[in-house]
């Protein structure tokens, strides 16, 4: 038992989890070399420290020693000496350079491996846990392998490690050659800085851990500040916004304050008693030399072993600090990386092999509810009171007991007032979130057996707003076969741009011109075509789409609708809409409110029965659209396009024998 909380303890431990972490992205192949070199540079630097102290007594010796004097001559004894000393000088410089040398390339390659292993976690993790992820702090921890790695392995392989040995060795070389009070006075030094780092280390975390909380919360600050800078003038929100950043910019500057005080006082401290460890051992040669015990040679050597001794102290101090500080920063990106991600692909190789014909899609009894962010999850565990949590989880709940069975190759729409779980339900098809119970499947395959890579790649999604990446109109159409084919030849954009409609896009610009920001301009049609496209190249089974024409006017509405429908006539489509004149013919329509299923059917057999999807249609027909140079279409409740007359006129004058009688009140005009 004790062994096991041992373990788990271990487990636990920052600076454990940070040894298999970069255990791993730092003995590489790659490494070999620089790691080999750095080794040999070591191993010579630690050499040269405890050879060069018994040459420099000796030579010394040598020099008052008069017979050596008479048989070499006073000036070769004195170079003699004087080359000891060189040699042993040079030779710890110049590892020390050469380990710097060697070292310099492993920190930056093991920080940029530990960078991709963050965001390849973070790629596939659930929308819920980005949601509820701040992403200035998201951003913060992408960067902070650069700013942590080097220090950390610096810390340990250049600065810890070295100067444990050369204190083990150098207190064991006194203690053989002048009795074991020299060495208990090394040893003694090296266990009471290590004590009283022990001591300090652990505020020092906590003060660490909290200036980094305090920086994030300034980042974050500042990021807000800067982004919404437009909003903050619109609102004269200027002094109140610069007063909320004050306050953490305040707090972050107090926090590093406050650490940097700390390390100051630490340093003093460990700098004292390396002192008094090193004064101790002269002043016990010293008497040493006065009571004859020892030689001057002896006194010699462990003056030089005292001094060699306090340089690898100080590193040692420095080390821990830096290691600690370094740690602390670091601690985050590793727990983001260990931590298990909510979305399980318990069958990444499963494949979707499906006919389009057999994709149908069923949900079973299908429940979700969006989970609280962490700062809501504390406030939730205040509430004791079994019944006001019970209505707390209902009032969460964002799909009820969903039953649907759509059918393979038709188009469906979902429709219903905002907030009724249309948006939500379509997320949980490619399983960007989980349902929190029940089943979806498709072609009768539940989607939790699929690999989820296999899934989506399986389904082609057309968003509202399409975004474009920087790049030419090739490399964003292609975009829809990216991370499925390595190589997209131009004969299958041409086919899929052709059939989005983006024809003449292509002839006056061509595949190579650069969109966005630094080129081109694309309109809001332009754009949902490109998504078209980029659907096309997929050759979905599946295609989901969500506001598809909402940002788009009536004629660009009516075009992106009926070249959708051409492209993928024989599809199983899953559209969302507010705009109900895009899904007139649809094959299927499904009315939800408040996450329940209220009505199926088509359009016109949900307007003879009606119900909630009536009040929909009669609610949006209420609105006046109306442009002078296109012609408007009359719809009144239950009946579809009545008749069509010239508009540049808002007071409409309809005789009866268009077949309009005079007291019919009119609930749309639509552009066409």
């Amino acid at each position: 038992m004790c062994f096991t909380r041992l373990k788990a303890r271990f487990a636990e431990n920052r600076f454990s989890q940070a040894i298999t972490t970069l255990a791993p992205i730092t003995f590489t192949r790659q490494n070999l070399r620089p790691l080999v070199l750095t080794g040999f540079s070591t191993l010579t630097q630690i050499t040269s420290s405890m050879i060069f102290p018994i040459l420099w007594g000796q030579a010394v010796a040598d020099l008052q020693d008069e017979q050596d004097s008479q048989v070499l001559g006073i000036k070769t004894t004195a170079m003699i000496a004087a080359g000891a000393y060189y040699i042993g000088y040079s030779m710890s410089n110049v590892s020390v350079s050469l380990q710097n040398w060697a070292f310099s390339s492993v920190g930056p390659r093991a920080a940029g491996k530990l960078v991709v292993r963050y965001l390849d976690k973070f790629l596939h993790r659930s929308r819920e846990e980005f949601e509820n992820e701040s992403q200035g702090k998201a951003s913060n921890l992408a960067f902070k392998p650069y700013m942590t790695v080097s220090p950390i392995l610096t810390a340990g392989f250049i600065q810890i490690a070295p100067a444990l040995i050369n204190t083990s060795i150098a207190a064991t070389f006194v203690a053989k050659w002048n009795g074991p009070s020299y060495g208990l006075v090394m040893t003694g030094t090296v266990i009471g800085l290590s004590a009283f780092s022990a001591v300090m280390v652990p505020h020092l975390v906590k003060k660490r851990d909290y200036q980094l909380k305090t920086g994030i919360k300034a980042g974050e600050g500042i990021s807000f500040f800067l982004t919404r800078f437009p909003t903050i003038q619109i609102f004269g929100a200027e002094e109140a916004e610069l007063k909320k950043l004050r306050k953490y910019v305040d707090d972050d500057a107090e926090a590093n304050a406050k650490i940097n005080a700390f390390q100051a006082k630490t340093n003093l401290g460990q700098n004292i008693i390396a002192s008094m460890g090193y004064g101790a051992v002269i002043m016990m040669g010293a008497y040493g030399v006065h009571t004859g015990k020892i030689s001057e040679n002896q006194f010699l050597v462990n003056a030089a072993y005292a001094g060699s001794l306090v340089g690898p102290v100080t590193n040692l101090a420095a080390g821990t600090q830096e290691l600690v500080s370094a740690l602390s920063g670091l601690k985050d990106v590793i727990s983001a990386i260990n931590t298990s991600s909510k979305l399980v692909d318990a069958h990444p190789s499963a494949e979707l092999k499906l006919l389009p014909k057999d994709v149908t899609l069923e949900l079973r009894k299908v429940c979700f509810r969006y989970q609280p962010k962490p700062d809501e999850k504390k406030s939730e565990e205040k509430i004791t009171d079994e019944k006001k949590a019970g209505e707390k989880k209902t009032q969460e709940d964002v799909l009820h007991d969903i039953d649907l069975k759509l059918p393979a190759g038709k188009k469906i729409g979902l429709v219903g007032a905002s907030g009724s779980g249309k948006s939500t339900l379509i997320t949980l098809i490619p399983r960007f979130y989980d349902a929190t119970s029940g089943e979806i499947l498709i072609g009768g395959t539940d989607i939790k057996k699929i690999g989820v890579k296999h899934l989506r790649k399986a389904i082609a999604i057309i968003p509202q707003e399409t975004a474009l990446i920087d790049g030419t109109l090739r490399e964003n159409i292609a975009y829809g076969l990216v991370g499925i084919e390595e190589e997209i030849k131009d004969s299958q954009i041409m086919i899929a741009a052709s059939r989005a409609g983006l024809d003449s896009l292509i002839i006056r610009h061509g595949l190579d011109a650069v969109v966005g920001e630094s080129g081109i301009r694309l309109s809001g049609g332009e754009k949902q075509r490109v998504a078209i496209a980029r659907a096309l190249l997929r050759k979905p089974l599946l295609v989901l789409g969500d506001e598809v024409t909402s940002a788009l006017d009536s004629r660009n509405s009516e075009d992106i609708t009926a070249a959708i429908d051409a492209a993928f006539a024989d599809t199983t489509r899953i559209f969302v809409a507010h705009r109900l004149d895009t899904l007139l013919n649809a094959d299927l329509i499904v009315v939800l409110k408040e996450g329940r299923v209220e009505e199926q059917g088509t359009h016109q057999s949900l307007l003879a029965i009606n119900g909630e999807y009536a009040k929909l249609w009669q609610k949006a027909n209420e609105k006046f659209y109306a442009s002078e140079s296109h012609s408007m279409t009359l719809f009144k409740p239950q009946t579809q396009c009545l008749a069509q007359v010239p508009s540049g006129d808002v007071s409409l004058n309809i005789p009866a024998s268009d077949g309009i009688q005079d007291n019919t009140v009119l609930q749309k005009i639509v552009v066409v």
